[in-house]
């Protein structure tokens, strides 16, 4: 799915609800969100008798947790019909690109959420790795974002 189509779903979805916390967006979406032990990772998103459930690590850095909370509801909203899990496991395919789309939505919606929590303190001055870093959004997929906004000139208007 192009970025832009994936930012549009983002906004859709805010618009919708009113929220960006992705944890009450997972809930007002009918999608449950529990904490397992996880192994080699942070989080899981699957259906379970027809149920989407994200599933997220009890050892998962607290730190991170509104972006694997994200990125997982990504998975359930623009993946939904997919077994990325499952396919992952035949050595011919790579869940790559649906990994950068998770995290591309993840980014969007987190940022959005920033944004409206930098409207009530307009004068606090953070810079844009600060709130990456502060809603546990990894250096390369924070980079991804910003390159995609400054090659779309949208980032002059994100951060003035």
């Amino acid at each position: 799915m192009q970025k832009e189509k994936i930012k549009q779903r983002v906004q859709k979805l805010i618009d919708r609800y009113h929220t960006c916390n992705p944890f009450k967006l997972a809930e007002l979406c009918g999608l449950h969100v529990t904490y397992a032990p996880l192994q080699e990772m942070h989080g899981l998103y699957m259906k379970y008798r027809r149920v989407g459930v994200i599933i997220i690590s009890t050892e998962a850095p607290e730190e991170q947790l509104n972006f694997i909370c994200a990125h997982e509801l990504g998975h359930a909203l623009l993946h939904d019909g997919l077994n990325i899990h499952s396919m992952t496991s035949r050595a011919h395919f790579s869940a790559g690109r649906y990994e950068r789309e998770a995290d591309f939505f993840a980014t969007e919606l987190l940022m959005q959420m920033q944004l409206a929590a930098d409207a009530d303190f307009p004068d606090e001055g953070f810079s844009v790795y600060s709130i990456t870093h502060g809603n546990g959004i990894p250096d390369k997929v924070a980079e991804a974002w910003l390159e995609y906004h400054a090659e779309t000139s949208q980032h002059q208007q994100i951060f003035p």
